[in-house]
């Protein structure tokens, strides 16, 4: 979307292509506008995890859907943990159809969104993350 350098790194991540439209709008309106947002998208955990591994910034916030075919959410959270990068640790956003999940899955992520995503949760998590 925006490639400003003062511009938040978001990484999302879900094979969901509907779901992906929709909060990439929803990220949009909570930043401010698309020019606040650098947003990449993929559709499955092994996309995102090359993205993470090719871009020359860190990211700011990795969302990233729990079940997805080839790599799940959490185990592409254990795959970025593993890659000791030197960049500063994004901060990762779990997003679930579930309510609750295992407290092994919720100790990789600094937080967790229920689906449908709430705006608010998103204005919140993009104003502690500029």
């Amino acid at each position: 979307i925006s490639t400003s350098t003062s511009a938040l790194r978001i990484l999302l991540t879900d094979d969901d292509k509907l779901h992906c439209k929709v909060l990439r709008r929803q990220i949009c309106v909570a930043a401010g506008g698309e020019q606040n947002v650098d947003l990449t998208v993929c559709h499955d955990g092994t996309e995102a995890l090359q993205a993470y591994r090719e871009s020359a910034q860190a990211f700011d916030i990795i969302l990233t859907d729990f079940h997805m075919p080839q790599m799940s959410g959490p185990e592409l959270a254990k795959s970025i943990a593993l890659e000791g990068d030197a960049r500063p640790r994004p901060k990762l956003v779990l997003l679930s159809g579930e309510a609750e999940v295992e407290p092994e899955v919720s100790a990789l992520f600094d937080k967790l969104f229920t689906k449908p995503v709430d705006l608010d949760q998103l204005r919140k998590l993009i104003a502690d993350n500029k």
